[in-house]
């Protein structure tokens, strides 16, 4: 006797949700792991709705918080140097004067591996930066920061802690100690990061996907990891 059961290929993936044409979805993927993905280009190019476009743009973050999860490690370890800052992903109010609504990010990048770090905190207090710097930079690295006071205790936490005064140098004249390479990626992150994208709501998932960006410079092999994150995320039956 035979079985009229069948189930899809697709059942439990990535692509379980959509309404939309495999090859139109794949097209879809292709253009968010771009460097400038805009909802112009989607509506111009594949004739999509704004709600269609705004759902798997999300549903794409998604995809790469999960991969950025995945990549949580420790960066680093003896004789490594290790660059450590934070920056504030935001817009001056009104346009005027110097007050920034925004969100705080902490980063680190290891300059033998270039593996890196961003990870978005509340305060910049040093109880909040050391329980990150503990959890992603070994023991024994050489920390390079600028001269803000929360960094003062890491001599005494098992790192070998090094400064410089940017109100005098960017290169420390005696140990030539620089923050330049974490400088470089604040650049590079916050031109990934749109405006729109730095509400404390949705941050999380645009600096995935600019760390995703960051981490895969080549397309082919964006694309790639994009989807075996996506089947990482969403397993088919």
């Amino acid at each position: 006797m035979r079985c009229g059961w069948t189930v899809s290929v697709f059942k439990g993936s990535f692509f379980e949700r959509s309404h939309l044409d495999l090859e139109t979805l794949l097209v879809f993927v292709n253009y968010f792991v771009r460097e400038y993905f805009t909802v112009r280009v989607m509506r111009h190019e594949l004739r999509l709705g704004l709600a269609t476009i705004t759902d798997w743009s999300s549903f794409c973050r998604e995809v790469m918080v999960h991969w950025a999860l995945e990549q949580q490690g420790v960066i680093g370890g003896p004789e490594n140097i290790v660059e450590i800052d934070e920056s504030k992903f935001g817009r001056r109010k009104y346009n005027v004067g110097r007050v920034i609504d925004g969100q705080w990010v902490f980063g680190g990048i290891c300059r033998e591996t270039r593996d890196l770090f961003l990870v978005p905190v509340e305060d910049r207090t040093s109880e909040t930066l050391l329980a990150v710097i503990k959890e992603r930079i070994a023991p024994g690295s050489i920390i390079i920061s600028d001269c803000w006071k929360a960094y003062n205790c890491l001599s005494h936490e098992g790192y070998r802690h090094l400064t410089v005064n940017h109100t005098y140098n960017f290169v420390d004249p005696d140990t030539l100690a620089h923050t330049n390479t974490i400088e470089r990626q604040w650049r590079e992150a916050k031109r990934k990061v749109p405006l729109c994208g730095r509400r404390k709501k949705h941050f999380v998932g645009y600096l995935s996907r600019c760390m995703f960006l960051m981490k895969f410079e080549d397309m082919n092999t964006r694309f790639h990891h994009f989807l075996r994150a996506a089947a990482s995320l969403y397993p088919p039956a």
